[in-house]
Order: structure tokens, then C-alpha cells, then sequence
């Protein structure tokens, strides 16, 4: 009859609270805080050029550091609030944690691959490509967790969890890299977009410094999300830890977040906490009754999104989000 009694209203709020800490890819700091318009490639005002260069001349003359991942230094200006010192500092943080952890190179590593395919498998999700707007797109099923199988592998190689995430951001960031630079290609004739590899790093020509970065969109299925979610704590913590990770190393990196098929309890607990949750976060993640797609669609385009969540895209494109 639609009722509830206070135990009903406990494990709505236990299941929605175990949720946003549950996957890896629930925003903190990392959402960006630019409107839906910053999806397209469009280039940064005067000012804040001219500070970004600041930055980018001290983090060479003052850190030691070339090459530089401009888009995470801008994001790391842009969450420091424009604050120049505690820019430097927050990015010379980044880039100390790339080096020490060897972030550059991880996507020419077999192991790390191998290892981030095994967790892809245990947490459900897919790449199916870039949106409408160029955006590259994550999907998790993260009702479809066998919170058992995931307990047993974060006991064993929890760092392999953490590890596996940072080869899912640096996959986003090349995703988005590609799509940016197809872009500028497209929006002018005089500049040739040349770009180089080197070790696996896309080195993005200058023209590309006086863009805004491309951020990402995740798309979390909560179809079958219920209290038994939240009854493995190891598992949570695990998935808490890959969530700060993100936040501390790719700030303001998720674009747009929508949470699909969720009962008619989580749409309501949602709606409690959304209240405690940062307005700039808040106004980026969009929480879908099961079986509404509109939204979705209507923002990201049917191409990258599968069938079952109506759009065009086959099952097959998306084995470990869509298969049993």
C-alpha cells in the first residue's frame, strides 16, 4: 500500500548512504562545477589563461616538471578556486603521486590492464564511448554486484582496486584528450592539431592549452541496489578509498552523473540527503525512476547508451553491464 514504518525508513536511509560510498565513481570534489555548456571546446577567458601559465612556469621552474597533464592542472586551479598558492601546492601533490606511482605510463602496462579488466568484471561497468557532446561515458551496474565475490577480492588485493580506478581515470582523461583534440581539428582550419605519443602519453599541441577540458559522464544502474549492498563493510571502505583517490588526484573531472532505475525509496532518501550534498555536486547528478530515460537520453544522445537503458547501443558493446 506504499506505507512504511520507521525500519522501512532505517534501511532506505542504510541502502542510499552504503550507495554513495559504495562506487568508486560517486562524485566528491571531482564533479565539475561548469555547467553542461562546458562539454563543448570552447576556449578559456583571458585572465584565467594568463594564471594558468603562471602555474603551469612555476610547476616547471619551482617543481622540475614538463609535460605536463594540463587538463588535471586546470581542474586542480579550477576546485583551488582560482587560488593560485594553493593551486601550486595541490598540484605539486598530483604530480609528486604520478611520478611516485608511475601514472603516466600505466595504460602500457600489461598487469595494470590485465588487472583493471578483472575489477570491470566484479563492478559491472563498460566504456561505451563518447556522447553527444564528445563526452566520454562510463556505465555501472552496480546492482548487479556480487557483494561476496567483492569482498573476498578486496581482502586479497585491495591496491589492486585502487590501482584498477586510476587506470579507469587515465582511460576517461585519454578519452577525453582525443575527443577534445577532434574538436579544435574541426573548429579551425590554420591549426594542423598535431599532437605526439610518447610512452603512451597523448602530448597535446599549444592551441589545445586555451581549451577547457572535456569531463566525463557516469551513468550508475541501481536496478536490483538494495540494504544487502551495505552489509559488507570491507567492500565499502574499499570502494571509499578509490572514491577519495579520485577526488584528491582528478578533481572536477565528472561533468554530468545520472543514477537510473532507482525505486521509489532511493528516489525519496535522495531527495533528503541531496540537501546536505554541495549545490555545484548536486545540480550534476540526476537520480531516474526506474524505466525513465528521457533525461538521459535527451543528454548524452542514444548511441552510447545500451538498449536496456533505452537507447541504441547492443548488449554485446557492453558484456559487463548488461550480461548475467
Amino acid at each position: 500500500d506504499g506505507s512504511s514504518g520507521p525500519a522501512d525508513s532505517q534501511q532506505r536511509r542504510s541502502t542510499a548512504s552504503g550507495f554513495t560510498t559504495a562506487s568508486g565513481f560517486m562524485p566528491c570534489d571531482n564533479t565539475s562545477t561548469c555547467s553542461s555548456k562546458s562539454a563543448a571546446a570552447v576556449e578559456l577567458e583571458e585572465a584565467e589563461t594568463q594564471v594558468l601559465a603562471e602555474l603551469r612556469r612555476r610547476l616547471h621552474k619551482e617543481g622540475g616538471y614538463r609535460d605536463l597533464p594540463n587538463d588535471l592542472v586546470h581542474s586542480v586551479f579550477r576546485v583551488c578556486r582560482r587560488d593560485p598558492e594553493r593551486a601550486f601546492r595541490r598540484a605539486l601533490d598530483m604530480l609528486s603521486w604520478r611520478e611516485r606511482e608511475g601514472v603516466d605510463l600505466i595504460l602500457t602496462n600489461p598487469a595494470a590492464v590485465a588487472e583493471e579488466l578483472s575489477w570491470r568484471r566484479l563492478l559491472r561497468y563498460g566504456f561505451p564511448g563518447k556522447d553527444r557532446k564528445s563526452r566520454p561515458v562510463m556505465i555501472q551496474a552496480v546492482g548487479q554486484w556480487d557483494m561476496r565475490a567483492l569482498n573476498a577480492a578486496v581482502k586479497e588485493r585491495k591496491q589492486g582496486l585502487l590501482r584498477s580506478h586510476v587506470v579507469v581515470y587515465e582511460t576517461l582523461r585519454r578519452q577525453a584528450q582525443e575527443a577534445l583534440l577532434l574538436q579544435v581539428n574541426a573548429a579551425s582550419r590554420d591549426s594542423d592539431g598535431s599532437c605526439k605519443e610518447v610512452n603512451g602519453r597523448i602530448i597535446l599541441p599549444p592551441e589545445m592549452l586555451r581549451r577547457r577540458p572535456l569531463r566525463w559522464v557516469i551513468v550508475l544502474d541501481v536496478e536490483g541496489l538494495s540494504f544487502w549492498h551495505t552489509r559488507f563493510p570491507e567492500v565499502l571502505a574499499g570502494l571509499q578509498e578509490a572514491s577519495v583517490l579520485g577526488s584528491k588526484y582528478y578533481p572536477e573531472t565528472v561533468d554530468r552523473m545520472f543514477v537510473v532505475n532507482a525505486s521509489p525509496g532511493f528516489h525519496l532518501t535522495w531527495r533528503l540527503i541531496s540537501r546536505f550534498v554541495k549545490p555545484n555536486t548536486r545540480s550534476k547528478v540526476r537520480v531516474l525512476p526506474a524505466g525513465d530515460y528521457q533525461d538521459l537520453i535527451a543528454e548524452c544522445g542514444s548511441a552510447c547508451i545500451p538498449v536496456h537503458l533505452g537507447g541504441l547501443l547492443p548488449a554485446s558493446a557492453l558484456p559487463f553491464v548488461v550480461g548475467k
